[in-house]
């Protein structure tokens, strides 16, 4: 289901791509593709877009599809752009159990490494004699938790409320085939 702009929310939307065509000269955007960018980087807060904007600008050699314009929005002001590498994340949990041990309570900023250090044991990590294997396991996890966050990102709005949906349904019919 596709939600309708505001007019005033269009007009800045227009005047923001509008700005971004006039930089890319030679590319040939029609008023419908304009209005259709506008459509698709609706949920984008303005100032955001207009970073975004000034971004592209400076970086893409051709006009930029809506798809980049957004990705460079998500990594620009989404948490899910400021994710560290699995190699990065692996050495603060070496950081943690060379602090806090198996019997600490370890504390990492990104809730991500936590979840992924949840996924193998925290006392498991700590005693384990195979480190090589375990960083496998745990960069691979993290990564895993890394894309699927940055993919439900990527999501459009109307996407994500059609996937909460589909998902509560799905919890329903779990639910009523329990009972019986």
């Amino acid at each position: 289901m596709q939600h309708e702009l505001s007019p005033d929310l269009e007009i800045e939307l227009t005047k923001r791509i509008g700005a971004l065509a006039a930089a890319f000269p030679y590319a040939q955007i029609s008023g419908e593709t304009i209005k259709v960018y506008a459509r698709m980087l609706a949920d984008i807060p303005l100032e955001v877009l207009d970073a975004v904007a000034s971004q592209a600008m400076a970086e893409c050699e051709f006009f930029p599809t809506i798809a980049r314009v957004r990705e460079m929005a998500m990594n620009l002001a989404s948490p899910t752009g400021q994710h560290v590498s699995g190699f990065e994340a692996w050495e603060q949990v070496i950081r943690q159990i060379r602090s806090v041990g198996s019997y600490g309570r370890p504390g990492f900023i990104d809730p991500l490494i936590t979840r992924a250090v949840e996924c193998l044991g925290w006392p498991e990590l700590c005693q384990s004699d195979n480190q090589v294997a375990d960083r496998s396991h745990f960069v691979r996890i993290y990564e895993q938790l890394v894309e699927r966050e940055r993919a439900e990102a990527r999501l459009l709005p109307e996407s994500r409320e059609l996937r909460a949906s589909v998902l509560h349904l799905a919890e329903q019919k779990k639910i009523a085939g329990g009972k019986g």
